[in-house]
């Protein structure tokens, strides 16, 4: 399934279920609370289950893009804090200064 095509933009940012003004963070929430599947479509009979489904895809999807931006992150922080460790070896000719790790 393509989950992307079950979502279309809503106001303020929203992600909608296609055709409807149900927002995916709506059917996530209401999974969260321990909402069942079907209790779920009974009350919005104009989604289906593989709506939901494509919801619940498209969270897993977007956890994946924060856990990577997030090693991204810490990558180039290191990165950052081993330039400016070469940095201050290179201005003090190789020579300890006092507050150097150890």
């Amino acid at each position: 399934m393509n989950y992307e095509e079950k979502f279309e933009p809503g106001e303020y940012g929203t992600i909608l279920i296609k055709g409807t003004k149900i927002s995916l963070r709506t059917i996530l929430r209401k999974l969260s609370e321990g909402t069942s599947i079907d209790s779920i479509i009974e009350t919005h009979p104009e989604i289906t289950i593989f709506d939901i489904y494509a919801c619940l895809e498209y969270a897993s999807e977007l956890v994946g893009v924060i856990d990577y931006n997030k090693a991204m992150s810490a990558i180039f922080a290191d990165k950052k804090k081993r330039k400016e460790l070469a940095d201050r070896i290179r201005a003090s000719k190789g020579k300890p200064s006092p507050g150097w790790p150890k």
